[in-house]
């Protein structure tokens, strides 16, 4: 009852936002990118003590952020307790109601990256990919406030939203822990090379390493995204804004032409050579991503639906059976998908 009467409170605060057009200000101020906030509603938010100035390092601290990726002597904004800014951040932090483009280009690369660990690790990526990077520190380092961030907000049911560990991973985590670090082991068959690297291949008369060219594609959207807004000295130019939406939309380009070749790949899709078991397992149907979410403990597995008995439904609870795609072992799909 005490939660309930808390997320009501926040929902309250929210309608009030909304209701002062103040809503995208807070946002921005907050979650990042910085685009359009004015001195006034800065004030506004300020006054009615909505928001209170941290420094970067105080910011990362609490919401568990890569420290690294911003410059922690400047100032940024939180909510006016611990409890409400981590909620407001995580709420909106998985989409960016004034900026589409920008909530869509992230979590479809959150799609792509929780594809990439559940096909290489399996039901277990998540011990199997902390056991991999057992001698890196600095990628533990930053998984641990991934999933620190995780542990904290996965009961909140964010807008019914079925979480995963990929969900808490800002732009700075997508790509260093694993484009950037899975680059030559997957992420190079998506992001294959750009106009701009065939016409500096044939200027330069050799061959140009793709990597290169969207790394700084990617340095960029980190820097944009940053949380930063004190005064108007955090607000983007024009210039920043529109270059950003051209990287996400040739992002959105490049994961759509690898989604269409691999849909064309039959091993991939209703493979023949699936192995099909007679584990049976019980889970709930998530429409939005067709697949079934496992609960054991306190851990989700996920597993792809290749095929389905009847016209499943959003939040179903199902049985199905488990199937291995010889290819990939450790890939474990769900067949026979029937409503319980």
């Amino acid at each position: 009852d005490f939660k309930m009467k808390i997320y009501a409170e926040f929902n309250q605060l929210i309608d009030i936002l909304k209701r002062d057009e103040l809503i995208n200000a807070a946002i921005q101020l907050i979650v990042g990118p910085p685009l359009d906030v004015q001195t006034e509603q800065l004030d506004r938010l300020a006054n009615f003590g909505i928001i209170k100035p941290v420094t970067f390092a105080e910011k990362a601290k609490l919401l568990h952020l890569n420290c690294n990726d911003y410059e922690t002597d400047n100032l940024s904004y939180v909510l006016f307790g611990d409890f409400f800014s981590k909620l407001f951040y995580n709420k909106f932090f998985l989409d960016v109601p004034y900026w589409p483009l920008w909530g869509k280009t992230e979590n479809k690369l959150r799609e792509i990256i929780l594809y990439f660990v559940q096909n290489r690790y399996g039901e277990n990526w998540i011990q199997e990919i902390e056991n991999d990077n057992k001698n890196d520190s600095i990628w533990l380092s930053n998984w641990e406030k991934i999933m620190t961030r995780y542990e904290e907000n996965k009961d909140l049911n964010i807008d019914n939203h079925i979480l995963s560990p990929i969900d808490f991973t800002e732009t700075g985590h997508i790509y260093h822990q694993f484009i950037k670090k899975y680059w030559n082991l997957w992420f190079s068959t998506v992001f294959t090379e750009t106009q701009e690297d065939i016409e500096e291949s044939q200027r330069l008369n050799k061959k140009i390493n793709p990597f290169y060219g969207w790394a700084k594609k990617f340095e960029k959207l980190i820097q944009i995204r940053r949380p930063f807004a004190h005064n108007n000295s955090g607000i983007l130019s024009q210039e920043e804004i529109n270059l950003g939406k051209q990287y996400c939309d040739e992002i959105l380009q490049f994961i759509s032409k690898w989604e269409k070749g691999e849909k064309n790949k039959p091993e991939l899709y209703n493979s023949p050579k699936s192995i099909e078991t007679n584990q049976v397992k019980t889970g709930i149907y998530d429409a939005k991503k067709n697949r079934v979410v496992v609960l054991s403990g306190e851990w989700k597995y996920f597993y792809e639906v290749r095929s389905s008995e009847d016209n499943l439904y959003d939040g179903a609870e199902v049985e199905f059976n488990v199937s291995t795609d010889s290819n990939n072992p450790r890939f474990k799909i769900a067949l026979n998908v029937t409503i319980k």
